[in-house]
């Protein structure tokens, strides 16, 4: 069964290399239905991308076997992301039916081991694209989160590269 949003998003925060156990912040933002309605569709396009940062030394590292998510770009995701972004947890006050309905919004799927990633049959709109590229030097873990808001057009070139602009 797919991860919560929620617990994808505090994943990627705690992956990110906090130390203390982050703190729960109550999301403000309502999760409006209508807003959410289009999202809830399959759509006929196809986004496709690539995930990589490069190294101090030159080298590039992929998102190779790391998670990628698609979320709509509403208030309520704009919010829990700002909020992870932080390296804190959101916390939603509302009833588990919509926290059913908002998880079925995420698209997730995993880079391949050039980084690349794809989504089939996503509905036109504006989307916050997100992925992890992480590697280690000497115990040290490097790297971090790639987020950007894509806009999905119908009939159009929907490929999105992250990178070093987008952490």
């Amino acid at each position: 069964m797919k991860r919560s949003i929620i617990g994808a998003l505090a994943a990627a925060a705690l992956l990110a290399g906090c130390a203390m156990p982050p703190k729960e912040v109550p999301i403000q933002a309502e999760f409006d239905l209508k807003e959410h309605a289009p999202y809830a569709a399959t759509g006929p396009n196809m986004v496709t991308g690539q995930a990589f940062l490069r190294q101090q030394g030159g080298g590039t590292v992929t998102c190779a076997g790391s998670r990628a998510v698609l979320f709509p770009a509403t208030s309520f995701f704009k919010e829990i992301a700002s909020i992870t972004a932080r390296g804190q947890v959101p916390k939603y006050a509302g009833d588990n039916k919509v926290l059913r309905e908002y998880a079925a919004l995420a698209r997730n799927t995993r880079c391949d081991a050039q980084g690349n990633f794809d989504f089939p049959k996503v509905p036109a709109g504006k989307y916050l694209l997100i992925s992890e590229v992480v590697w280690t030097i000497r115990y040290e873990r490097q790297g971090g989160t790639l987020s950007r808001e894509v806009e999905v057009v119908d009939g159009g070139q929907n490929r999105f590269l992250l990178s070093d602009a987008d952490r």
